[in-house]
């Protein structure tokens, strides 16, 4: 066998460390991406409100957000995420992403509070024309047309009479 060095005889220690180390600090969880697909393609895609990009997207999220984390240090969702989804000549619409809320409960029975997880990690919208989706009429009171009185209407005659003898 090789007699040691005094270098190596301090390298050792710190090597041991390094390998110790690296078996007891969790590993932070690897990021996984959010697809958002729509058809047409091209939509302006609203995450919590604020605008991201259009569709196709493809945006990493820690992997805590797709599952429950698996140590504390782990991050996770802590509101409910809702994308809305637009395009000019299409109706709107909102998708909620997430599921939820589920309790942080340690080893120990503590709760940490609630988080959310995302319901799958590709979500498609099919976007419908404004003139396939609204069907109804569209109706405008001009204002030379006579009032209808809900007061006459609905009002018995002698509670209108009694109403109006004790105002006088």
């Amino acid at each position: 066998m090789y007699p040691l060095s005094r270098r190596s005889l301090l390298a050792l220690p710190f090597g041991l460390f390094l390998y110790v180390n690296s078996l007891c600090l969790p590993t932070t969880a690897a990021a996984d991406s959010l697809t958002i697909t729509s058809n047409p393609p091209g939509a302006a895609v609203e995450l919590d409100g604020i605008l991201i990009r259009v569709t196709p997207l493809e945006k990493s999220f820690p992997g805590g957000y797709f599952h429950r984390t698996h140590t504390a240090l782990g991050q996770r969702l802590e509101h409910p995420m809702v994308a809305r989804v637009s395009l000019p000549g299409f109706a709107t619409r909102e998708v909620a992403l997430t599921e939820g809320p589920m309790d942080w409960i340690d080893l120990h029975g503590r709760h940490h509070g609630q988080y959310w997880v995302f319901k799958s990690d590709h979500f498609h919208v099919d976007l419908e024309t404004i003139a396939g989706t609204f069907t109804g009429a569209v109706a405008a009171v001009r204002s030379s047309d006579p009032v209808l009185d809900l007061w006459t209407l609905f009002c018995p005659r002698h509670f209108r009479s009694s109403l109006a003898t004790a105002r006088s």
